[in-house]
């Protein structure tokens, strides 16, 4: 009835291609809240968005471009809207599938809009960076970061998702 022979061909076929996927675990939340602006939005857009990554800052109206450019943030891959008005949560879902951080700044999303942003933001693997406070997401104390970050700083860091 069954051939045996082949279901252990299929077996094996399976294991191999299981063995070539990549083993790094996917973070448990793609959402960070309280960063406060400046040098620590900064430096965690610069880390999350890599070499080859897209930063979106929204409603951030006075980010210190200069000091973004010290700090090591690529200006040619940030897209900056500082004022979005009543079109905030249309940009956001714009930019989360094709952008490797989006920078929320003072803009109010109600906790159902924030789970299916930070939903669409783990799919794409795109890191949602939020001044107000965000649902599910890891919360960022004022020193939880040090000067110098480094991929593995965010470790220390309780997931709250």
């Amino acid at each position: 009835m069954f051939d045996k022979l082949a279901q252990l061909q299929r077996l094996e076929k399976a294991r191999q291609v299981l063995a070539m996927r990549s083993r790094t675990p996917k973070p448990l939340a793609s959402a960070y809240q309280k960063v406060a602006g400046g040098a620590q939005l900064l430096e965690m857009a610069a880390e999350k968005m890599g070499e080859s990554g897209w930063a979106v800052f929204l409603d951030f109206p006075d980010l210190g471009w200069q000091r973004a450019w010290q700090i090591g943030l690529d200006l040619r891959r940030v897209i900056t809207i500082p004022y979005t008005g009543g079109s905030a949560l249309a940009c956001a879902q714009l930019f989360v599938p094709c952008a490797a951080v989006l920078a929320i700044g003072m803009v109010d999303y109600g906790p159902q809009q924030q789970r299916i942003l930070t939903a669409k933001a783990r799919r794409s693997g795109c890191v949602i960076l939020s001044a107000p406070a965000w649902a599910g997401a890891i919360s960022l104390a004022a020193n939880a970061l040090p000067a110098t970050s480094s991929l593995g700083a965010a470790t220390a860091i309780k997931v709250s998702a």
